[in-house]
């Protein structure tokens, strides 16, 4: 085991562990989702291995560029590879915990934070790249993620804002 954080705390993500079966997770996310107080939407709140393991058929591009690879892959939806789990490895340090667009947006505004959709996620997914802090591996098909090179939040928000902002236009 390498993390637990089932605890009910700011309102945020149950973490869970990354070797548990899938009998074990949903035992996990019963006890968690009972503590949780009345009248609190719990449906966006599991996230890492809470949520269920990394997608083992993901694509081999970074999460970044899903919307491209869509659409050159009739096949397959922006939507569904929305939803694929990607592990993510966190520097220094190297946790993993697996995530997915779809996690990562908040349509409705939750817990403090503005609306974002799909799209708007795959723009901080850019600009986190961009300023460095994710990049991809593609050997294991992860996300690296240095959280020692987080920028100013100030700076990198009104660069994703801008960056929304850009793609709207062009809409």
């Amino acid at each position: 085991m390498r993390l637990e954080a089932l605890e009910w705390e700011h309102g945020g993500i149950a973490l869970g562990e990354d070797e548990m079966t899938e009998e074990e997770r949903l035992e996990k996310v019963r006890i968690l989702l009972e503590s949780v107080p009345e009248g609190v939407d719990t449906k966006n709140l599991l996230g890492g291995w809470l949520a269920g393991p990394v997608t083992p058929d993901r694509p081999d591009v970074p999460p970044w560029e899903y919307p491209e690879y869509a659409a050159a892959h009739p096949e397959v939806t922006f939507d569904e590879l929305a939803h694929v789990r990607f592990p993510i490895r966190f520097e220094p340090g190297g946790y993993i915990s697996p995530s997915s667009i779809h996690e990562f947006a908040n349509p409705a505004g939750t817990h403090d934070r503005v609306p974002t959709t799909l799209l708007d996620e795959v723009d901080f997914f850019l600009e986190t790249h961009a300023a460095g802090v994710w990049r991809w591996e593609p050997s294991t098909r992860t996300v690296i993620a240095d959280n020692d090179a987080w920028p100013d939040p100030g700076t990198l928000h009104a660069a994703w804002r801008a960056r929304i902002a850009r793609r709207l236009a062009s809409d």
